[in-house]
């Protein structure tokens, strides 16, 4: 071998010794690294591509909120049409005629507003009994309703009938619809300046529900005769001269309409 490189060494060609094996490659081996670093990068891909624990975290986070998004969208357009269907309700309701209590029910009929009182707008205890042998309309009203402007009719139905023997009341209520928040010396002004009220009025107090003043237990409980939640502001109610209830009015119903001026004209001449 030393010959032989020795030889080579005159011909001006490198010796076996300087080209070292781990350095010389055969075609196989360049395509076998060709191949495997070609593995690495798609390999490298895949993974890249791959959810991993925070890749699906992430996917299932996303997930839930659009989940949660649909659902609170669900909710908001339920409510919607929930809102939408209690206000068109409670429209229809203050046109519906009240009827009275079936036939097979037993009234309390000794039950008359002649053994109430009531504080009026300013502060004074009046007994219903004082309107012993008079009509009297009981009206709860509100200064902010779109039924406002029947105090106008109320007043002129006062008015006409009072030296008959007829007395408008106006009840003043805040529960429906917040419609009358002012206090008793407020709502006295406004009725007597937008409307010139010269009829009475009671201190404000609760028609419906566990504070329900006794006059209205007696107007609208399940004995009563026309019985029933009152819906809305400005509903009526017809007293005869016993302080018994003759007929129950729903809030649309003008003061001074037909229906009511027939009714009162005939109470009157009972």
């Amino acid at each position: 071998m030393d010959e032989l490189n020795a030889y080579k060494a005159g011909l001006g060609v490198a010796p076996d010794s300087d080209k070292s094996p781990d350095n010389v490659t055969t075609p196989e081996q360049d395509a076998q690294t060709s191949f495997s670093n070609s593995s690495e990068n798609i390999a490298t891909q895949t993974d890249s591509n791959t959810p991993g624990p925070d890749n699906k975290t992430d996917a299932k986070e996303q997930s839930k909120h659009s989940s949660e998004d649909a659902s609170k969208a669900d909710i908001s357009n339920a409510e919607a049409e929930q809102n939408a269907n209690a206000e068109t309700s409670s429209e229809n309701e203050t046109d519906k005629d009240f009827e009275k209590a079936p036939a097979e029910v037993k009234l309390d009929n000794s039950r008359s507003i002649h053994e109430l009182m009531i504080s009026d707008i300013d502060g004074k205890e009046i007994a219903f009994k004082e309107y012993k042998n008079r009509v009297v309309m009981l009206v709860n009203v509100a200064s902010e309703c779109g039924y406002t402007p029947q105090y106008r009719g109320l007043h002129v139905l006062h008015e006409k009938y009072r030296n008959r023997g007829f007395t408008v009341i106006g009840v003043p209520c805040n529960q429906f619809g917040g419609q009358e928040p002012g206090r008793e010396a407020e709502i006295k002004a406004f009725c007597l300046v937008n409307y010139n009220v010269m009829f009475p009025l009671t201190s404000k107090i609760e028609v419906n529900g566990p504070r329900q003043h006794p006059l209205y237990d007696v107007l609208t409980g399940a004995d009563a005769e026309y019985p029933g939640d009152i819906s809305w502001n400005f509903e009526k109610f017809l007293i005869g001269k016993d302080g018994k209830v003759i007929k129950r009015y729903a809030p649309a119903v003008e003061p001074t309409s037909s229906e009511v001026i027939r009714d009162v004209e005939k109470a009157l001449g009972q």
